[in-house]
């Protein structure tokens, strides 16, 4: 339905004039462009690269700034509700946060528990070989780790799937440049 624009009554779409009152109808086209159909290839990639490098710098400071309080706490608390889908997201943490070991103090002992096995999984995937990382003796089904000088245990629980995530993450991050949307 059409209104006329003198009377203001409505008519059917195909009429040419408003059967009330006489008065011409225009028909007006409702049909816009769109602004992104005229940007070239350079620029989509222009813009790609920017928002690619702002997502990670987001992503990178976000776990930087998060990351630490999360992996401190998991020290000190267990959790044990959700430990099938949180690994995957303490793994993330956990390599944005491991610079901070620095700042445990010399032979202090950090007991690991549920998630944040996704932070000692990472550091067994440092060589033994370069004197960061020792393992020590099984005791009671945790096997000791020794980081500069910082004794770690490690529950043996989910080791598997928490290393497999641990590569795919990896993995992920090495091509994350080469992505294509």
């Amino acid at each position: 339905m059409v209104k006329c624009p003198d009377c203001g009554r409505e008519n059917d779409d195909d009429v040419l004039f408003c059967i009330h009152c006489g008065a011409e109808i225009k028909k007006t086209s409702l049909t816009t462009k769109s602004t992104y159909g005229n940007l070239n290839p350079q620029t989509w990639l222009i813009l790609f690269i920017i928002m690619e490098i702002i997502g990670a710098i987001a992503i990178f400071m976000g776990f930087w700034i998060v990351g630490l309080p999360v992996i401190i706490a998991a020290g000190y608390l267990s959790f044990q509700m959700g430990q099938e889908y949180i690994p995957r997201i303490t793994i993330l943490i956990a390599m944005m946060s491991l610079p901070m070991i620095e700042f445990i103090p010399e032979n202090e002992t950090i007991s690991i528990f549920g998630f944040a096995i996704a932070w000692m999984s990472i550091i067994m995937l440092l060589p033994e070989e370069s004197g960061r990382v020792t393992k020590g003796k099984e005791k009671e089904g945790r096997t000791n780790l020794f980081l500069k000088g910082k004794v770690l245990y490690w529950g043996l629980t989910g080791i598997i799937s928490t290393i497999i995530w641990t590569v795919i993450i990896l993995i992920f991050m090495l091509n994350l440049g080469d992505i294509i949307i």
